[in-house]
Parts: structure tokens; C-alpha cells; sequence
């Protein structure tokens, strides 16, 4: 005899307050009492504002009861977090696409090193012992964690989940991932998380949606990172101004992402040598470890040729690695840039990390150059605040900036150009986006995810404009939505969304509770936190 079954129930809620962290938990309940608890990406709180996140996750995430995790893409915001995942208590699988793991490996024995030095930096400053988040053995725990897919084949995980992973031209190896979660009797609630997303790759092919997931009823999580511009909003300058300060016999500083906007930007290079607009014979360098990991790692798996002639890595490690791209190309490999040809007013080219400047070799190189007028900075993607490229970037020509160099602290004036470019964004735009929603005739719902608050809000009212859903909600850690198939049912406050915030808000009550308390009699009784959230239901108004 048939169980009856009215349908199938989940919550949705995420760490993420805007584009870092990002972690999205989804916890479906089954007619049976089964619930299945699954997280899309884990990733690490890069921005100042947020930093406190990454030491505790909130408590009610117990990382020993998720049973699955699916990584969408290895950028750090969606992936650092996986080892202190590990560390806490999470035993089964990951999943992600083999492209995927093959990068993730770097990144998190780059972010591991990265976290160890802070560490040591501030138990210096504050003469206590700092912990880092995780260590080497909990990076290399969770490595071995991971299995691969393939991109558009479905896997049944269990009875009730299946999993497909989409192409995603955001990044090598990056997916979109579609959730079915089925249930006998019941209709099959099939989610589509895009993480991060762009259109296409330079370095790869991009597998097509199917026929079949383009027809099937949906709720997609969307990001909107750009989501307030359009594709018509970009400004092509890179190749006009790099070939002028060419022209203009300056070195040139790059500070670029470590894995694929390098190579994005050495692309760049190859066809302006191409194009005989700048000479094969200028130096070109490629400083940092990670970015010369990640060099070997696309000149070995891309699927064009994006390496300039002349062209120098600069990094620690002297592996040899000679693919069919590279194929004769002479690529030399040195620990680091003489100080005489850093100092020379020959023109050349620095590709170095990080994008925001302010972590790898990029502070060391511009508070050696930054001073000269001979020099130029061309930023190649969005600073945030409180990072060294924010500040050069609303810095007044001949003042002075602090330089965080390995630890110690260097002053230098600032008499340099400095200019930013914002094509190499690797996120689709709005209309790209919509574009991309157009897609599925069969769309039940949107949730706008990953973006600042105003961003998300002015796309969503794009969406409800042009797409016109069921419904739009957008993603925050401060709500959790709980669902019945492709509704909602309730939209309700995440009041405590990290343990800070719980202790915080908890003292904040009590307080109020006691001085409540001697203006009424009687006095009120004593409810729980969590009661009373739970009847603070409220509609999002977008």
C-alpha cells in the first residue's frame, strides 16, 4: 500500500550577507521524517566587515549533520571554508567537477599558508598564541573528501537526491548545479543554484543546458553581483591605455586574481604582441607562486594559446611544466625580479598578485615603484574597501601611502599613474542575466543571491519586470525561508546568524527584558529566543 504524501517541505537560509562567505543550506524534509541537510559552497569572509564570520560557524550549524556538499566553483569566497568544515566535524563526500578539484588543491594549500601567517603576525603583535583557522592536515583531509562528476550527467545520490552539474563559464571548472529531490507520490522540487555565473570561458568549452532541464518546473538561486549594469556599460580602455604607457616608456604594475584573470590578462598581451601594437621583446613577469601554479595548470588544459612571447615566472617553485601550448616557447622561471631590473627605466611588465594588491608580492613591488614617475598601476578588478588597491585608488598624487610588505610596514609617496579597468569581470551582467532566465520557460520562483543589498534589490525588481516569476525573494543571512514544493510558506527573520550575533542580541534582551520588567506589573514571563522568532513572520516587500 502507497504512503500518502502531501508534498515535499525544505528551509532555505545562507552565511553569505552580500559577495563573500558564501555558503547556501538547504534542509529538505521527506513525507517519511527524513531530512536530507545539503550545503552549496563554503566559502571564506574576505571583507573587513566580516572577517569575525569565519571563526565559528552559527550555531545551529552542525557540520557533522550535513549529509552532502557541492562546490560550485574554487574561488576562495566559495571555497575556503571547506577545510575548517572538515575540521569540525563533516565526514562525507564533496562534490565537484574534476576541473574543479584540480584547481581547488592550490587555492586552499595557498589560503592554509596565508591563514598560518596572519596567524603568527598577530600572536607577534598581541604576544598570545592566534590559531589559525585550519591547518596543512585538515586541508589535506578534505582533498581526499572530494569525487568528481561530469559536467550534464545526473547522479542518483540516494533514493530521494539526485545531482547534475551544469556548465558555468565563470570559471575553469566552474558549475551551475541542478537539486532534485523526489519522493514517492509527491512532486519532485527541482532546484537550480547558478553559483557565481558568466556566459563563457576563454579557456574552456562550456557544455550547454539540456533540452530536459530547460523544460523542467524551477526555483533558481541567481547571483546579481553586477546585477545594476548592463553589458553596454563597459569600458574597453586595457589595450588603448597599456599600449600608451607602453608608448610611454613606463613600467607597468598588474595586480591581477591569481587564477584566470592572469592568464586572462596575458591573453590580453599576446594579442597586442599580435597586433605589433607592443614589442615581443619587452619583459614580462608573472610574480607569485599561486599564479605560476595556476599558469601550468591552464597552459596544460586551455584551450587556446594565451602566452606572450618573453614572458618570466617568477616564483619558488622551478617545476618545469612544458605543455603543447607552451610547446617551444622559452619561458624562463627565477625566484624573484633583480632589484637592478625592478630599478630600471626600461619598460616592462609586472602581472602580479593580488587583484586588491594588499596580500602575495603586490605590496612589496609597489612600495619599491610606486614612487617613480616612470610607473603606471592598471588595476584589472573591483577593489573593496579597507584593501591597499581601495586606498590607491582615492589616494591624491604625492601622498604618502603605507605599504603592509611581508609583515613590516613601508611608506612610500605616491607619484605614479594609477588607472582601473573593469572588462575582465568574469560575472555575467543583468542582461546577461535575464537573458539567461529566458532560458527556462518554466520558472517558479527566483531568489537573487550574492550581491550588495541595493544591487540585489535593484535586480530583483528587474527580474519581476522582465521575467515576471511567481515570486522573487532575495538571499540573506538575516532570513530563512521555509517552502512547500514551489511555494513559500514562511519568510521569517535569521535573528541569530552567527554565534557573535546570538550573544550579542541575547544581552541586548535581557537588558531590555529587565527594564521592561520593573516599568509593568506584573512582571512578564520568561519566553524563549527562538519561540518568539519563530512568530516574527514577516513578507519581504522587494
Amino acid at each position: 500500500m502507497k504512503t500518502k504524501c502531501k508534498a515535499i517541505t525544505y528551509e532555505i537560509s545562507c552565511l553569505h550577507p552580500e559577495v563573500t562567505g558564501s555558503s547556501i543550506i538547504v534542509v529538505f524534509h521527506l513525507p517519511n521524517n527524513v531530512s536530507k541537510k545539503i550545503l552549496i559552497d563554503c566559502g571564506i569572509f574576505q571583507e573587513y566587515d566580516y572577517e569575525r564570520y569565519n571563526y565559528e560557524f552559527p550555531y545551529q550549524f552542525y557540520p557533522e549533520n550535513f549529509d552532502y556538499v557541492f562546490l560550485t566553483h574554487t574561488h576562495i569566497d566559495h571555497c575556503g571554508r571547506l577545510p575548517l568544515l572538515v575540521k569540525n566535524g563533516y565526514y562525507n563526500y564533496i562534490y565537484s567537477t574534476k576541473e574543479a578539484k584540480d584547481l581547488l588543491k592550490l587555492s586552499l594549500f595557498d589560503c592554509v599558508k596565508i591563514l598560518e601567517s596572519e596567524a603568527n603576525i598577530i600572536s607577534k603583535k598581541k604576544k598570545i598564541n592566534i590559531e589559525p583557522l585550519y591547518d596543512l592536515d585538515d586541508v589535506k583531509k578534505t582533498l581526499s573528501m572530494v569525487r568528481t562528476m561530469s559536467y550534464n550527467e545526473t547522479y542518483e545520490l540516494d533514493d530521494n537526491l539526485s545531482v547534475t552539474f551544469l556548465g558555468n563559464g565563470h570559471l575553469m571548472g566552474a558549475s551551475m548545479i541542478l537539486l532534485q529531490i523526489k519522493y514517492e507520490s509527491c512532486e519532485t522540487v527541482n532546484l537550480l543554484f547558478t553559483g557565481d555565473y558568466n556566459v563563457d570561458n576563454l579557456f574552456q568549452e562550456v557544455p550547454g543546458i539540456p533540452k530536459w532541464v530547460k523544460n523542467l518546473k524551477l526555483i533558481i538561486f541567481q547571483e546579481s553581483t553586477y546585477g545594476d549594469s548592463n553589458t553596454t556599460d563597459i569600458n574597453y580602455r586595457f589595450d588603448n591605455t597599456l599600449v600608451n604607457f607602453v608608448n610611454d616608456n613606463k613600467t607597468i604594475v598588474l595586480p591581477v586574481i591569481a587564477c584566470e584573470r592572469a592568464e586572462q590578462v596575458l591573453l590580453r598581451i599576446k594579442q597586442l604582441q599580435d597586433a605589433n601594437l607592443i614589442s615581443k621583446k619587452i619583459p614580462i613577469y608573472l610574480s607569485g607562486t599561486l599564479a605560476c601554479e595556476y599558469f601550468k595548470v591552464y597552459s596544460l588544459k586551455s584551450k587556446i594559446d594565451f602566452i606572450p612571447d618573453n614572458l618570466t615566472l617568477v616564483s619558488s617553485i622551478k617545476n618545469n611544466t612544458i605543455s603543447k601550448i607552451i610547446g617551444n616557447k622559452k619561458i624562463n622561471i627565477i625566484e624573484e625580479i633583480p632589484e637592478y631590473e625592478l630599478q630600471s627605466k626600461e619598460t616592462k611588465i609586472i602581472l602580479t598578485t593580488s587583484g586588491m594588491a594588499d596580500k602575495g608580492k603586490a605590496p612589496y613591488y609597489l612600495s619599491k615603484l610606486a614612487s617613480s614617475e616612470d610607473v603606471a598601476i592598471i588595476f584589472t578588478c573591483y577593489v573593496s574597501s579597507n584593501t591597499l588597491g581601495y586606498t590607491l585608488k582615492n589616494i591624491k598624487r604625492g601622498n604618502e601611502c603605507t605599504f603592509n610588505v611581508f609583515g613590516q610596514k613601508v611608506k612610500t609617496q605616491i607619484n605614479c599613474e594609477i588607472c582601473f579597468c573593469n572588462e575582465f569581470s568574469s560575472h555575467a551582467k543583468a542582461d546577461q542575466l535575464i537573458d539567461f532566465l529566458e532560458l527556462f520557460p518554466n520558472i517558479q520562483g527566483v531568489f537573487i543571491n550574492h550581491g550588495n543589498d541595493k544591487v540585489k534589490e535593484i535586480y530583483a525588481k528587474e527580474v519581476i519586470d522582465k521575467i515576471s516569476p511567481p515570486f522573487v525573494n532575495i538571499l540573506d543571512r538575516s532570513i530563512y525561508y521555509s517552502m512547500c514544493n514551489y511555494d513559500n510558506l514562511i519568510v521569517a527573520g535569521s535573528k541569530y546568524s552567527s554565534i557573535y550575533e546570538l550573544k550579542r542580541y541575547s544581552k541586548r534582551e535581557l537588558k531590555d527584558r529587565r527594564m521592561r520588567a520593573k516599568r509593568n506589573k506584573p512582571k512578564f514571563k520568561n519566553s524563549s529566543i527562538k519561540v518568539r522568532i519563530k512568530r516574527r513572520v514577516a513578507d519581504i516587500v522587494l
